[in-house]
C-alpha cells in the first residue's frame, strides 16, 4: 500500500476550511496533484472499459469509512476521483467533493436545471459537467482555484455521459445531436446532426466511447454510428433490428453494445461485425473485460460472462434485481450492485461469487475504487466509502 503523503492531506484540510458556507468548491492555494490510479472520466477512460487503475487490493472483509447522505439519488455514472477527492454528483443538480479519507465534505456547487448526466470529468483544476433537467441546460467548466465558473454553454438535454480527450468534450442529447466542444476556449468544433443533414437521427441515450479518431456512439434509431472526431461526419454505420440504449465499451479495438432486441455485437473500429449474440437480454450501461471475457450487465438481473472471441454466453451470474450499472473490474475481481439492495463480488475468472452486501437502498450506480478505497453510491440518497 503507498503510504500517504502528508502534503495531500494538509491540502484537503486546507480546502475544507475555505468554502464559503459549502457553496463552493475552491483550492486554498495548492491544486490537484494527478495520481496514477486517479479515475477521471466517467467509465474510467475515454473507452469506456470499466477496468480500475488502482493495483492496491481490498480487503475480503471491507470496512465501512464513511457515508454521506446527499438527499438525492444517483446517475449511473456519478464518482470521479483524484488527489484524495471524490467528486460525486446527484441528480438534484448538486456535485459534491469529499475528502476521501474521512468522508468530510470540501465543498458542493449546484446548477439551475436540477439535475445531472453524469459525475464530472476532472481535467487538472477543471470540472468539466453537463446537465439533464426539463429547461436550463448547460455545458460547464468550473475553475477550483477560483471556486467559479470558467464559461457555461446552453445545450439540449444530455442524459448519457460525455468524454474528453486532448482538450475537447463529446457529449449526446436528446435531440439527436453529438456536439464536440473545445474545453480551452468553450467554442462548438462540430454537431453531428447539423455535420450529417442526409441522416435522419432520433434521441441519444447511449453513451459515447472513444478510440483513436473515431468515436462511437448508439441511437434511437437502430444505428451504431462512427463519427470522426475531427470532423464529425459519419465514417462507418451499422443498422440494427431495435433501439440501441446500451453504452458503448472498447476493448483492443473491438467495439461492444447491445440494441433493446437483446442483440448483443462485437465489430471492429471499422464496423464490420466480427459477431452478434442473441441473448434476449436488455443491456442498459456500459462493460468490462477481463482477459476474453466481456461482462454484460442485464436489466433482468443477469451478469452475463461472453467470450470477446465468438461472443458465447460461457455463464451467467444471477442477482435478483435489475442491473443498471456497469461492473467495475479490479485486480481480478468484478464488482457490481444490482436493484435487489446487494453489491457483490465475482471472481472474474470463474464467476464464483466471492461475498455480497445487503443495503438499505437499491444500487444503480457504478462503483469506483481508488487506490484501496471503494465507494459505493446507493439510492438510499447515501454515498458510502469503504477500505
Amino acid at each position: 500500500m503507498r503510504k500517504i503523503n502528508l502534503t495531500n492531506i494538509i491540502l484537503i484540510a486546507s480546502l475544507s476550511l475555505i468554502i464559503s458556507s459549502c457553496a463552493t468548491i475552491k483550492f486554498s492555494s495548492s491544486p490537484l496533484k494527478p495520481q496514477s490510479g486517479d479515475w477521471l472520466v466517467p467509465g474510467g477512460t475515454p473507452e469506456r472499459n470499466n477496468i480500475s487503475l488502482s493495483n492496491q487490493e481490498l480487503r475480503v472483509k471491507l470496512n465501512e469509512l464513511w457515508n454521506y447522505n446527499t438527499d438525492a439519488g444517483f446517475p449511473v455514472y456519478s464518482v470521479t476521483v483524484s488527489d484524495y477527492l471524490a467528486f460525486v454528483s446527484t441528480l438534484e443538480g448538486k456535485i459534491y467533493a469529499f475528502d476521501i479519507l474521512n468522508g468530510t465534505k470540501a465543498g458542493s456547487i449546484s446548477v439551475k436545471a436540477k439535475s445531472l448526466s453524469s459525475a464530472p470529468i476532472i481535467n487538472g483544476n477543471e470540472l468539466l459537467f453537463s446537465t439533464n433537467g426539463p429547461e436550463n441546460n448547460y455545458l460547464y467548466s468550473f475553475n477550483m482555484i477560483k471556486g467559479e465558473e470558467n464559461w457555461m454553454l446552453p445545450i439540449n438535454r444530455s442524459e448519457t455521459a460525455p468524454v474528453f480527450k486532448e482538450g475537447r468534450i463529446y457529449l449526446a442529447t436528446v435531440e439527436g445531436e453529438l456536439i464536440c466542444v473545445n474545453t480551452n476556449d468553450s467554442t462548438f468544433i462540430w454537431n453531428s446532426k447539423k455535420n450529417n443533414r442526409n441522416e435522419i437521427f432520433n434521441a441519444y441515450y447511449s453513451s459515447p466511447a472513444l478510440s483513436g479518431d473515431k468515436i462511437f456512439i448508439g441511437n434511437d434509431n437502430g444505428c451504431l454510428y462512427g463519427f470522426d472526431i475531427r470532423t464529425g461526419n459519419i465514417i462507418n454505420k451499422i443498422k440494427t433490428d431495435s433501439k440501441i440504449n446500451s453504452d458503448i465499451s472498447i476493448f483492443n479495438n473491438r467495439v461492444i453494445f447491445s440494441n433493446n432486441n437483446g442483440e448483443l455485437y462485437c465489430t471492429d473500429t471499422t464496423l464490420d461485425i466480427i459477431w452478434r449474440s442473441v441473448t434476449g437480454y436488455k443491456v442498459l450501461s456500459s462493460f468490462t473485460n477481463y482477459n476474453e471475457t466481456i461482462f454484460v450487465p442485464t436489466v433482468e438481473g443477469k451478469l452475463l460472462m461472453v467470450n470477446i472471441m465468438d461472443g458465447k454466453v460461457e455463464k451467467e451470474l444471477s442477482t435478483a434485481g435489475t442491473i443498471k450499472a456497469p461492473p467495475l473490474l479490479h485486480n481480478g475481481k468484478i464488482y457490481i450492485g444490482s436493484y435487489d439492495k446487494y453489491f457483490y463480488c465475482f471472481d472474474a475468472a470463474t464467476g464464483d461469487l466471492l461475498w455480497r452486501k445487503k443495503f438499505d437502498g437499491r444500487i444503480g450506480s457504478s462503483a469506483v475504487v481508488w487506490e484501496n478505497y471503494l465507494l459505493i453510491p446507493c439510492e438510499d440518497r447515501y454515498i458510502y466509502c469503504f477500505q
